[in-house]
C-alpha cells in the first residue's frame, strides 16, 4: 500500500487560527514572565558579579599590603646582615637588584645600572632622616629594569649613614599577588594606580560595553587596585539569551497581530456571512446559501452541511407535502367507500327491512300466519345489517380499546385480519404491562399494528405472519413478521412518499410523533420485519 499524502498545514485553517489564538498570547505571557525574571535574575548576577569582583581587587590589594611588608621586614634583615660581612647576598626577594650607599650617596656596592639614577638619589636623604624602612614612590626606571618600573624599598644599613635600596619591578609584584588570588580566573583587566597615574597593568578589555568594577586600596603604598570585568563575558549563557527575548516577544506580537487580522478576515466576518445565509435561508431564500462564503475551509464545509441540511429538509417537506395528499386522498377514499357501502348495503338493507315490515302490517288482518312468517324472515337480515354497521364502526374507532383493553384488542385485530386473508396469523405477548399505559400510546400502537397488517395482507402475499408485543422496562417494543414477497427497502425516509409507501410513511409519522424509533428490514424474497419501540416517558408526559 502507498504512503497516505502528508497533511497540509495551511495558515487560513481553522485549527492553525484557533492555536494562533490561544497558543501566542499564552506565548507572549510566558515570553513576557520570562523576560521578567530573567531581568531580575540578571540585576541578581550583576550585583554578585560586582560584590565578586570587589572582593577579587580587595584580595589583589591585601596581598600586595602583605608582600610589601614581608619585602619591608626582609631588606631589615638584608640591611643587619650588611652589617656584619660588609658584603651583599648573591640572591635576594628584590629581583630588581640592590645598591648601598655611604653618607655622601656614592655608590658603595651596587651591580645594577639603575643606582646612579637621578630619581634615587632624594630618596636617600629621607630615608637617613626617617625611621625604620621608607618605601618609595614608583620610579620609572625603564632604562635600568626590563620589567619595566619597579618599587624601590630603603633602609639605613649601621650608625654611619649608609642607606641599602632594594628594588621589585611592580608587575612581577602584582601578578605574583594575583597567583595567589585563586578566584581571578575570569577574563578582566586589573590597573594599579598611583593618583591618576596607570604604574601597572594586567589584561586588556577591548570593548567592555557593560562591566562590573572593583576597587581597593593598598594601604602601605597609597595605591589603588581597580579590577574591571565585562559584564557580556561574565553572565551565564541564558541570562545572554534573555537579552534577545524582548525581540521576540515583539516578533510574536506581530504574528498576533497578524494572526487576529487572519481571523477577522477568513473566520469572524465567514461567519457572520454564513449566519445571514442561514436566516435567509430559513425564509425560503436560498440563493445567498449557495454561494461560498470565502472563509476557511471548515466553515465552508459548514456551509456545504448545511446545503446538503437544507436540501433534505426540501425533500421532507416535499414527503411531508406528498404524505398529507397522500391521506388527504385516503380520507377521500374513505369517506367513499363508507359512503357507498351505508348506500349500497345499510341504505339498501334498511328499505328492504321498511317493504317487508309495511307487508307484514298488511298482511297481519287478514293472514297472520303469513305476517308472523315474514316476520320471521327479517331476522337475519337486522341481524347482518348490525354486523356490518359494526365493521364499519370498528374501521373507524377501535372500539375494543375500550371494550377489551389494549392487549385483548391487538389480539383481536390480528385474528380478524389473517381470518379475513386466509392465512395464519401468531400473535405473542412477552413481558407484564405497566400498572398504566397512556391511551395515546395505545392507539399509537394499535394504528401500526393495523397498518402493518393491512400492508401485509394486501401486498405481501404472505402465507403466515407473526405479531409479537414485548413490555421492556422503558417502552413498548412491536414486531410483525410475514413470509411475503418482500421489497427494496428506501435508503432514507423522504423516499418513502416518492416510492409510494404511504402505508410504512404512515407508521414512521407516527412512530416519529410519540419519540419512537421505526426499523423496516426486508429483502425481495425474504419477507418483511417492522419493529417498532414505542416509550413510556412521552406517552406519560
Amino acid at each position: 500500500m502507498g504512503a497516505s499524502p502528508p497533511t497540509r498545514l495551511r495558515l487560513r485553517g481553522l485549527r492553525v487560527q484557533l492555536w494562533l489564538w490561544i497558543a501566542l498570547p499564552a506565548t507572549i505571557g510566558l515570553l513576557g514572565l520570562a523576560l521578567v525574571e530573567l531581568y531580575g535574575h540578571e540585576r541578581a548576577m550583576y550585583q554578585l558579579v560586582a560584590a565578586r569582583a570587589q572582593d577579587q581587587a580587595q584580595a589583589v590589594a591585601a596581598l600586595l599590603d602583605a608582600q610589601i611588608v614581608r619585602l619591608q621586614e626582609q631588606l631589615a634583615d638584608l640591611a643587619h646582615g650588611l652589617q656584619a660581612d660588609g658584603a651583599l647576598p648573591d640572591t635576594s626577594p628584590f629581583t630588581g637588584g640592590l645598591a648601598l650607599y655611604d653618607a655622601q650617596d656614592q655608590e658603595v656596592l651596587a651591580e645594577v645600572p639603575w643606582a646612579a639614577h637621578p630619581s634615587v638619589l632624594p630618596l636617600l636623604q629621607r630615608a637617613r632622616t626617617g625611621s625604620g624602612i621608607t618605601v618609595s614612590s614608583v620610579m620609572a626606571m625603564d632604562d635600568g629594569l626590563d620589567d619595566g618600573p619597579a618599587l624601590l624599598f630603603l633602609a639605613t644599613a649601621g650608625h654611619d649613614g649608609q642607606v641599602l635600596v632594594g628594588a621589585v619591578p611592580i608587575d612581577r609584584l602584582i601578578q605574583a599577588s594575583m597567583a595567589r588570588v585563586a578566584s581571578l580566573d575570569s577574563p578582566g583587566h586589573l590597573v594599579v594606580l598611583a593618583g591618576s597615574d596607570v604604574i601597572a597593568q594586567v589584561g586588556r578589555v577591548e570593548d567592555a560595553g557593560q562591566a562590573v568594577r572593583g576597587e581597593a586600596a593598598v594601604m602601605t603604598t597609597g595605591w589603588h587596585v581597580v579590577l574591571v570585568q565585562p559584564w557580556a563575558m561574565m553572565r551565564a549563557p541564558l541570562l545572554r539569551i534573555g537579552s534577545t527575548v524582548g525581540a521576540v516577544v515583539l516578533i510574536a506580537v506581530a504574528i498576533s497581530g497578524l494572526a487576529a487580522f487572519f481571523g477577522l478576515r477568513y473566520v469572524v466576518q465567514p461567519l457572520r456571512r454564513l449566519n445571514e445565509a442561514a436566516v435567509r435561508a430559513g425564509w425560503g431564500d436560498e440563493d445567498l446559501l449557495q454561494q461560498p462564503v470565502a472563509g476557511v475551509a471548515e466553515i465552508e464545509e459548514l456551509r456545504l452541511a448545511l446545503v446538503r441540511m437544507t436540501e433534505q429538509v426540501r425533500r421532507y417537506q416535499q414527503q411531508l407535502h406528498s404524505y398529507i395528499d397522500a391521506m388527504t386522498l385516503g380520507q377521500e377514499e374513505e369517506r367513499k367507500r363508507l359512503a357507498r357501502e351505508l348506500h349500497d348495503e345499510t341504505v339498501q338493507t334498511l328499505i328492504a327491512l321498511n317493504q317487508q315490515i309495511e307487508l307484514a302490517e298488511r298482511e297481519l288482518g287478514h293472514a297472520p300466519a303469513l305476517a308472523a312468517q315474514r316476520l320471521q324472515t327479517l331476522r337475519p337480515l337486522v341481524t347482518e345489517t348490525m354486523a356490518g354497521l359494526r365493521r364499519q364502526i370498528q374501521a373507524l374507532r377501535p372500539l375494543y380499546l375500550e371494550d377489551l383493553g389494549f392487549v385483548a384488542a391487538l389480539e383481536m385485530l390480528v385474528r380478524q385480519n389473517t381470518q379475513q386473508a386466509g392465512i395464519i396469523g401468531d400473535f405473542e405477548v412477552v413481558g407484564e404491562p405497566p400498572p398504566a399505559v397512556s391511551p395515546a400510546l395505545e392507539i399509537t400502537a394499535f394504528r401500526i399494528v393495523q397498518e402493518a397488517l393491512h400492508n401485509t395482507v394486501a401486498h405481501a402475499q404472505p402465507s403466515w405472519v407473526h405479531v409479537e408485543v414485548r413490555f421492556e422496562r422503558e417502552g413498548l417494543s412491536l414486531r410483525i413478521e410475514d413470509d411475503g414477497v418482500g421489497f427494496d427497502v428506501p435508503t432514507h425516509p423522504f423516499l418513502l412518499a416518492q416510492q409510494g409507501h404511504f402505508g410504512l410513511l404512515g407508521m414512521h409519522e407516527r412512530t416519529q410523533a410519540h419519540g419512537g424509533r421505526l426499523q423496516v428490514q426486508s429483502d425481495v424474497g425474504k419477507g418483511t420485519t417492522i419493529e417498532v419501540r414505542l416509550p413510556y416517558l412521552v406517552a406519560s408526559q
